[in-house]
């Protein structure tokens, strides 16, 4: 199982910022980073001390901190929009990940707009044709993965810092 650990002392999170909860029937203990009301930036389970960014699951959330990490994870150093037609159009910010879509099989990286003209969604929607452009390639394991600034930052940080650890298998 591939996932990232949090090697710290929970101490030191309520500080940074983490609040503690209990989540789901069985009470499950969390230390969560919230950004706003309904977003959270990262949860650090007590059991297993596993770490979930955003909404991600463990294992995308392990693939897209391996990114991070090893600075492979696209970031725009510019704001710039690109329009594909009326329908579809995408808007990258400065220092963020707009377009990226992560592979759960593999943990390769790429771009939406790259994925669309592989699997020919562009020229089905130049046809006129109505469809989801995420229905053609998520049966193959792609994924949107889009990361705010504050998430890359957190985790170089906790990374730099020996927080994190990215674990290939549990022991």
């Amino acid at each position: 199982m591939k996932y990232i650990k949090f090697t710290g002392a929970f101490k030191i999170l309520k500080p940074l910022g983490f609040e503690f909860g209990k989540y789901f029937a069985s009470n499950h203990k969390a230390y969560s980073k919230k950004h706003g009301e309904y977003i959270t930036d990262m949860h650090i389970w007590v059991k297993g001390r596993d770490i979930q960014l955003e909404n991600f699951n463990t294992l995308m959330s392990y693939y897209i901190a391996k990114h991070i990490i090893n600075d492979t994870y696209p970031v725009y150093s510019e704001t710039k929009i690109c329009k594909l037609n009326d329908k579809f159009s995408f808007t990258f910010e400065k220092g963020e990940s707009k377009d990226n879509m992560l592979n759960t099989n593999t943990g390769e990286i790429t771009s939406r707009s790259k994925l669309m003209v592989d699997y020919g969604v562009i020229d089905a929607i130049k046809r006129g044709e109505e469809l989801n452009e995420t229905h053609k390639y998520s049966k193959d394991g792609w994924r949107e993965a889009i990361m705010s600034k504050r998430v890359i930052s957190l985790v170089k940080e906790f990374y730099s810092k020996g927080l994190i650890e990215l674990i290939e298998y549990r022991q």
